[in-house]
């Protein structure tokens, strides 16, 4: 006849001490995933436009054609990737500025184009 648990217990306290903590351990992480799972926040649509970003990212986050993004920005001088800073630079305007006309340029697009809106 196999033994009772409780005499299992009794044989080897520091297993089963070690089991309660790894089931104890269990559930508090695993209630804690799912009360962060039903209460997170969505993800916001569109993130602000920031002066590191490069047009090429901000087209593809947006969800806008990188040839309109070309028409605020201008074509690029080379190889290497430019940040909204560079481009202002090279534009001969501020960041705040240049960041005004491209989400000028994304809200007329989109009105353009409601398929382009975010969900």
């Amino acid at each position: 006849m196999p033994r009772r648990l409780k005499d299992r217990m009794q044989d080897k306290p520091l297993l089963a001490g070690a089991f309660a903590l790894t089931v104890l351990f269990c559930l508090f992480f695993g209630a804690k995933l799912v009360l962060i799972a039903l209460h997170h926040p969505p993800r916001p649509t569109d993130p602000p436009i920031a002066n590191w970003m490069t047009p090429g990212y901000v087209a593809h986050t947006w969800h806008v054609p990188k040839e309109m993004m070309l028409e605020v920005v201008g074509p690029r001088p080379g190889e290497r990737r430019e940040t909204l800073d560079e481009v202002a630079e090279r534009l001969g305007i501020t960041t705040p500025e240049l960041i005004a006309r491209i989400e000028t340029a994304i809200a007329d697009y989109r009105a353009t184009h409601p398929e382009a809106a975010p969900e």
